[in-house]
């Protein structure tokens, strides 16, 4: 997500955002004006567009930076779109943000320069008495004091009509519009900018006359604020209300439409399964929530509001609010911003504080605790209403997560085309074809022998073609005073029935996961017996802790030599 950076040697805080590439060649080197605090400041686009945000301050720089994105990102979607007509209604409300910009900007010393300047032009207009030639002086003068940009300030477009010969040698010749473009293009493009739009040239030439009348009037504004009138101004009224200056909303982006976005991502690197299962029931109750469904509405008090309401009133675990209520929002919303769709990430920030728990006891299973496991797994016997997949994944799976350290899910998605032996040494693969693997990416675990004593191989030769530990239509998950719906994953259903299973032998003191325990064990053994970290963690798929240790490979052959020094258990 793009951020303030602080510049290493003032401190100062700045706005630098990538230019995107289908952007890029129809905005480089243009001029783009950002709001940064209460002045708005021009940078010239390029690769980046980046500005000062004018403040050390955190805070500040967020709010300043976040106000600046949106102004960009409006501006990227406008120039998407290409230019649009424009109504007049619209221009005047365009007109109206210029007005009220400029009062509020006038400060006194601005105010006394202004007067003194309109004071000396009107003298020498009234002095010249209608005659042309006279007038045509007072204009020559004014334009060599002043520049042509006085004239429209001076003159309507009926009026300069009128005047055109007073500048007929003028070399290039000189339109009504080229000075309306001269003086206020900039605050037309400001105004542009900010708002999101870019419009077509009648619809240019519209918003410049327009800009032109709100500017002079509020000079006029000022003028009699100079002579102390501080009455309500007649003119301020006159212009629509600035929300019709924006540009009417478009598809409206749904906080479903960021999950579907987000997992279509996901999915589109072989993941996402498990996330969408998690997430949309998340997505859907925060939608109820909200009572809408428009994410551009979404802010930081929605949120807040939100993971209090899952906290106090419905009782969830901070745990839970804070590790999938909230997580779920938080990656949703970045996809978002990371594709521009919206500005800023409004879980961004919102917090849940976990009390430090109180544990007595480490997370994977004892000796004893393990070893009762593994002598109830080699005595289990179905009964005759549960499924043979089931039965068997009690008698094994235990004995597997013991020696691998693997998920349980992993485990139970077993097929039987995912054992081989290579070089004489019996091997399992844990396939993301088979079903869910956290890091979506296989990896090949040797067997240790004492699996092979037990009979492993023969109950996997004996069994045929495809998952060994579940029936391969998924089945709906039991909920009480619900219809069955929706599907789960038939491996992570009988992982559940597994785990259900150890917590009845009554085996385990204190809270341990009765299937996740494994993993825990596994490392604990291997710290025992002296195996790399590297390779235990290749082993059980745990990421690289340095950039170092991601180059090169854990071989088969280092995992077996490491495997093999396990003890057996006696059970």
């Amino acid at each position: 997500m793009a951020r303030p950076l602080r510049h290493s040697a003032s401190g100062i805080l700045r706005f630098k955002v990538r230019v995107p590439a289908d952007v890029l060649p129809k905005v480089k080197g243009r001029k783009i004006d950002l709001p940064i605090g209460l002045d708005m400041i021009s940078t010239t686009v390029g690769e980046f567009v980046e500005a000062s945000l004018r403040t050390r301050d955190p805070a500040e720089a967020k709010a300043r930076h976040s106000a600046a994105l949106a102004t960009v990102l409006r501006y990227w979607s406008a120039v998407r779109e290409g230019p649009q007509p424009l109504t007049h209604r619209r221009a005047e409300a365009l007109a109206g943000i210029v007005y009220r910009d400029i009062v509020a900007g006038n400060t006194d010393e601005k105010l006394t320069e202004l007067v003194g300047e309109t004071e000396r032009m009107q003298s020498t207009i009234t002095a010249a008495d209608g005659s042309p030639d006279k007038i045509k002086t007072a204009l020559r003068h004014f334009v060599d004091q002043a520049g042509l940009g006085i004239v429209p300030l001076l003159y309507t477009k009926a009026e300069f009509a009128k005047l055109a010969p007073s500048f007929a040698n003028l070399t290039p010749p000189v339109d009504w519009y080229a000075l309306l473009e001269a003086v206020f293009g900039k605050m037309a493009d400001s105004v542009l900018t900010r708002e999101g739009m870019i419009v077509d040239d009648d619809g240019r030439r519209l918003l410049l006359d327009s800009v032109r009348a709100a500017v002079v009037d509020a000079n006029k504004a000022a003028v009699r604020n100079v002579y102390g009138d501080y009455s309500p101004d007649p003119k301020a009224g006159r212009f629509p209300p600035s929300e019709e200056a924006k540009p009417k909303a478009h598809a409206k982006l749904s906080v479903t439409d960021l999950i579907d976005g987000h997992l279509a991502i996901l999915k589109a690197g072989g993941q996402g399964a498990a996330a969408e299962k998690r997430w949309r029931p998340i997505v859907a109750k925060f939608v109820a929530f909200l009572k809408h469904d428009d994410a551009t509405r979404v802010t930081k008090s929605d949120l807040i509001a939100w993971k209090d309401y899952r906290l106090l009133v419905e009782g969830r675990s901070p745990k839970t609010v804070r590790d999938s209520d909230l997580a779920a929002l938080r990656a949703c919303f970045q996809w978002a911003v990371d594709n521009v769709k919206l500005p800023f990430n409004p879980v961004e920030g919102v917090k849940v504080k976990l009390a430090k728990g109180v544990r007595t006891r480490g997370k994977g299973f004892t000796d004893e605790e393990a070893l009762n496991i593994l002598k109830a797994a080699n005595e289990y016997r179905r009964p005759d209403q549960e499924y043979e997949e089931t039965a068997a994944a009690k008698r094994w799976a235990p004995w597997l997560c013991a020696f691998t350290g693997a998920r349980i899910a992993e485990i139970c998605q077993l097929r039987q085309e995912d054992f081989s032996e290579r070089d004489g040494v019996p091997v399992i693969r844990i396939n993301p074809e088979a079903g869910s693997v956290k890091s979506g990416h296989y990896r090949d675990i040797p067997l240790h022998p004492q699996l092979v004593e037990l009979g492993l191989l023969a109950f996997v030769a004996a069994s045929k073609a495809g998952p060994l530990f579940h029936r391969t239509k998924p089945r709906s998950a039991p909920r009480k005073g619900l219809p069955p719906s929706p599907k789960v994953n038939p491996a992570n259903a009988v992982a559940a029935s597994v785990g259900e299973w150890v917590n009845g032998l009554g085996v385990i003191a204190g809270k341990v996961a009765p299937n996740h325990g494994w993993r825990h064990r596994f490392k604990t053994v291997c710290i025992e017996v002296g195996i790399q970290p590297r390779i235990a963690d290749a082993i059980q798929d745990h990421a690289a802790r340095t950039a170092g240790e991601a180059y090169g490979d854990v071989t088969l052959k280092a995992k077996y030599e490491a495997i093999k020094t396990l003890p057996k258990y006696a059970a």
